[in-house]
């Protein structure tokens, strides 16, 4: 299994439309092969920072979770 946290900074006055893209994309993450977990979570040390917990049963999972379209779409915006 591969565990990935990912701490992501929010600019200031974004977050309601962070966490709508985030919806989106966890919808489309729920149905890839191989993701166990995928959590939204806000920091609470730093209300603009949000933390991804994902879970991954193999680099196999991990990599192609990586390649999707709805992945690159997401973190080229």
């Amino acid at each position: 299994m591969i565990t990935v946290i990912a701490k992501l900074p929010v600019k200031e006055g974004k977050m309601d439309e962070a966490m709508a893209a985030f919806s989106v994309l966890i919808s489309k993450v729920a149905s890839e092969e191989g993701t166990l977990l995928y959590s939204l979570n806000r920091d609470k040390a730093n209300p603009d920072v949000l933390v991804v917990v994902e879970q991954y049963r193999d680099k196999a999972a991990l990599e192609f979770h990586s390649s999707t379209p709805h992945f690159k779409e997401f973190f080229s915006a």
